[in-house]
Parts: C-alpha cells; structure tokens; sequence
C-alpha cells in the first residue's frame, strides 16, 4: 500500500495517524519498524509512542535494530548513493545480495544486434533506481533460469543519434532468444567498467 505524503496526512497526529490508518484502514496486528522510525505531524511519534499505542488498540511492535558492516550503517539512502555513484560493490555488500531489477524487454535500435550481439532492451518498471552509467556483469533472469550476462547502462556514447538512457543486457554464449515482451529480473553483480566513447566501431568492437 503506497499512501500519499498529502498535507493532510502529515498533519496528522501520530495518535490520529495509528488510529485512522493502520487500526481502522489496515487492522495491523503486528508493526515492524526500522531503528529510526518516525511518524505523525513532525515526525513527533517514535517507537516508545508505537509501543504504547499498540498497548491502547491491541497491536505488537517489533523494532529493527541498528545493523553495520564495517562500520558503516545499512540503510536505503546509502545504498542508493552507492548505486548512483558506481559503488556496485558497497551496494550489494550492505544488500547482502545482488541488486536487482526488473522490467520488460522493449524494441530499440537493434544497434547491438547488428554489430553481432544482441541486446535485451529492459524497460526499467517504475520508481526502480537504475545504477550510474556504465558496463557490469549479472545474471538475467529468463521465466526463473538464469543467464550470464553481460550489462550496459548509459547513452551508447559511441553512437552520437542515442539520447535517452538506456539498460541492456547480452546474454553470453545464447542465441535465438525471443524475449520482446516478457518481464525479466536482472541482478548486477559486478561493476566492470565506466561507460566509455569510442572512435568507431572497430574499436568499439
């Protein structure tokens, strides 16, 4: 359930916000919040106050405690900077698996299929962050098998009439793949190099 941040809601109490939407919206039984949790008109309800209130409408709270790998705090917003800024590595160590995306196979230029290696153009499903240009290795998930693969993510630099950004994945040592159509997972497990122009493509190839 995705609620929308309207000035109505962040007006509300954290009392009015358990009452009005997870006691008679959602009838939680069970609350799990992360460590630094903070809910109702700014940000004024903590986990003490979720526990009290859970006492007051008959629901348990389960509080996720602070994790850190190497002294670093897991959280969402560092592993999104990490992906952002091509820290493949620190994203998926505090993922504690590869990151993953998914989408559906679309038509493009078909510029890789004539240089002799077809690609999966991936049309990235909504709100997922795509990682910082570049070239990476992963797996592409085909109706539950998976396939090596190797990724670009970026503009093609070396094709000047590319504009947009673009996810593609060729799947190393398979031909005849139909997948136009299909939603598939990809998982990027290693950053390999950053996108690069080259003169022509001979070199490029």
């Amino acid at each position: 359930l995705i609620l929308p941040f309207t000035s109505a809601i962040a007006n509300l109490s954290p009392l009015d916000f358990v009452r009005s939407v997870l006691v008679d919206k959602l009838h939680a039984s069970t609350i799990i919040v992360g460590y630094d949790h903070r809910f109702g008109k700014n940000r004024e309800g903590g986990f003490h106050d979720l526990v009290a209130f859970g006492d007051m409408f008959d629901f348990k709270v389960t509080e996720i405690p602070a994790s850190e790998i190497d002294s670093i705090a897991i959280s969402s917003t560092r592993i999104r900077k990490a992906l952002l800024s091509g820290d493949l590595q620190q994203a998926n160590d505090l993922l504690g698996r590869p990151y993953e995306l998914s989408g559906t196979v679309v038509h493009g230029q078909k510029l890789g299929r004539k240089l002799g290696y077809p690609t999966a153009n991936i049309e990235v499903s909504g709100g997922l962050l795509i990682p910082a240009d570049g070239v990476y290795s992963g797996l592409l998930w085909i109706d539950g098998v998976a396939h090596e693969s190797a990724i670009s993510v970026g503009t093609n630099p070396t094709f000047s009439d590319v504009t947009n950004r673009r996810v593609e994945a060729y799947v190393i040592g398979r031909t005849g793949l139909d997948l136009y159509g299909k939603v598939v997972d990809l998982d990027f497990v290693s950053h390999i190099r950053d996108m690069e122009s080259f003169s022509g493509i001979p070199e490029l190839l």
